[in-house]
């Protein structure tokens, strides 16, 4: 993964990492959901380059809520491995929920976000590396 991609995958793992609702989601299943999500082509062009980094994420973040309504993540190689079917239904629910909700308000990720970037440079000021948070 690279330029556009590689920011959509760090700035969704960031969301896990802070959003409660979103624990267990693994970056494995992030990076995978990645790769479903911009493995196609429009008009020549990879879809993710014909928007905006902000436009791309909203389309990631529906992506990867309706494969968790539909209850199934295949493996990109190899499609007929599902990596949800040893997640229990409840908390491939709750991952859904708050990614839909996510999904249809840009405000709510941006507050997420925000309140991320507010903790990281609280705990630097204090003196806390990042490993330890």
């Amino acid at each position: 993964m690279g330029g556009t991609t590689a920011d959509l995958a760090h700035i969704l793992k960031t969301l896990v990492r802070v959003e409660p609702p979103l624990t267990g989601l693994s970056s494995y299943f992030i990076r995978t959901a990645v790769l479903h999500a911009f493995d196609s082509v429009v008009d020549l062009t990879p879809r993710w380059q014909r928007h905006t980094v902000v436009t791309a994420f909203g389309h990631l973040l529906g992506e990867l809520a309706a494969r968790l309504a539909d209850g199934h993540l295949s493996h990109f190689f190899f499609r007929r491995h599902d990596l949800l079917e040893v997640v229990p239904p409840r908390i491939v629910a709750r991952w859904r929920d708050r990614l839909c909700c996510l999904a249809s308000n840009p405000a709510e990720v941006e507050r997420v976000l925000r309140r991320r970037t507010y903790e990281l440079t609280t705990r630097r000021s204090a003196g806390v590396s990042d490993d330890q948070c």
